[in-house]
């Protein structure tokens, strides 16, 4: 073989890594990356975008938690055990590993708002992981227009590496917002 055929497949595959990883932070109005949370020993994902849509409109999506198995990848099933106020209680499951494994957790939810920004945030009561919490972040942009973060970190008792949870973490956190998105465009 001559040393330009042996050289051309890694010239391509040079060629092509500034891209993929210009990609990797940002793609159709979502950006994404890996965060810290406290009391949680695996890094966790958070993706951000800005969707057309009026603040309470996206808040009445978020906070409709029973619809989460409707819309959200992964999600075979979401329901409120009870709710009060600002306040919830939901089961949730998802499929994990192609439908490998199944995660769950009883999660206490919590929604608050404070100057204009709303957080609604769910952290594991019980379940079969060893850590879990889901953020949501809403604010208005404009009267038509709301920008919104998804943070999730969740740590399943799954004999994998720290970096590989990291990155699933930060892939459903943009699958979420995606998801979300496009529920409320209607598609």
């Amino acid at each position: 073989m001559t040393m330009k055929r042996r050289l051309l497949p890694l010239l391509l595959l040079c060629a092509a890594t500034p891209v993929a990883a210009q990609d990797a932070s940002s793609y159709e109005g979502i950006t994404w990356r890996q965060v810290a949370e406290r009391g949680i020993e695996v890094r966790g994902g958070e993706a951000t975008t800005t969707v057309d849509a009026p603040i309470a409109r996206v808040l009445e999506q978020v906070r409709d938690y029973a619809s989460y198995d409707d819309y959200l990848p992964h999600f075979r099933q979401s329901r409120v055990l009870g709710e009060r106020g600002d306040r919830a209680l939901v089961y949730l499951q998802v499929e994990v590993l192609h439908g490998a494994a199944t995660l769950w957790a009883q999660v206490a939810i919590r929604a608050r708002e404070e100057n204009g920004k709303h957080t609604i945030e769910a952290r594991m009561m019980r379940g079969n992981m060893d850590a879990f919490l889901a953020r949501w972040e809403v604010e208005a942009v404009s009267e038509s227009r709301t920008r919104v973060t998804f943070t999730l970190a969740a740590d399943p008792q799954i004999p994998a590496p720290d970096s590989v949870v990291a990155g699933e973490n930060e892939k459903f956190a943009k699958k979420a917002i995606r998801a979300l998105r496009n529920r409320l465009r209607g598609s």
